[in-house]
């Protein structure tokens, strides 16, 4: 299962008709509007990668819509597909004893990204 959120922006005249447009949309969900600003930002339930881009590409041609941008997906069962092609490295890689702990960085850390260290 695939889940994105997409920004819509409408013209002015247009929006309450895009925006049922949009709730007829199997797997599309408004989770928030703002009509003054004509955005609508919706979520996106698909089964594929391919069925996301349709439906994204399907919003983009609706009348009245400015632009569809989807801004944020997850891909879950690519993401597993990929986890367990790479578990036995990452497993074998993880239980390596030959490699210093000390040469090991761990990077999950936004300050240590952001070379600051955190206060204590």
């Amino acid at each position: 299962m695939n889940i994105s959120s997409i920004v819509v922006k409408t013209t002015q005249e247009d929006y309450l008709s895009v925006r049922a447009q949009i709730e007829q949309i199997e797997g599309c969900e408004i989770y928030i509007e703002d009509n003054q600003s004509q955005q609508i930002i919706v979520v996106l339930e698909a089964p594929s990668t391919q069925e996301e881009i349709a439906i994204n590409k399907h919003l983009e041609s609706l009348k009245g819509v400015v632009s569809a941008n989807m801004h944020y997906t997850y891909q879950e069962d690519e993401l597993n597909a990929e986890l367990k092609t790479n578990e036995q490295g990452i497993c074998e890689f993880l239980n390596d004893t030959s490699i210093p702990a000390e040469q090991m960085n761990y990077a999950g850390s936004v300050a240590y990204l952001m070379g600051k260290k955190r206060a204590k």
